[in-house]
């Protein structure tokens, strides 16, 4: 048996027991946000290493990147606080009941990926 099918099995084990759910959800988000977190950290620490130039003048690329972290944490906010109505979470361990065919849902199969 593949990797991927053992992985898929587990994953599907997990959203059949109530229990494992109610406990890898927390855990599904911290290593999520703690995964985003060591790779900025990464990013900045090898930019410092390589001594690269930032490609776009400091003043300008704060603004753009405060406006893409608050654009990608509304869709994220507004996409997890729809999955919640729905009685799931976006973790793959505890997915919604039904299919979600409303709000970004009802334009793009998974908007997860705009953010």
């Amino acid at each position: 048996m593949y990797l991927t099918h053992k992985l898929a099995r587990a994953i599907y084990l997990i959203t059949v027991n109530r229990n494992a759910r109610v406990w890898l959800t927390p855990i599904g988000y911290i290593l999520f946000f703690g995964l985003i977190a060591f790779l900025v950290f990464l990013s900045l620490l090898l930019d410092r290493l390589l001594q690269l130039r930032p490609l776009i003048p400091n003043p300008l690329n704060l603004y753009i990147a405060i406006t893409i972290l608050i654009v990608g944490t509304t869709i994220y906010a507004y996409l997890t606080y729809r999955f919640i109505k729905a009685r799931g979470t976006p973790f793959p361990g505890n997915p919604p009941k039904k299919l979600m065919i409303n709000g970004l849902y009802s334009y793009i199969r998974n908007p997860m990926l705009l953010n």
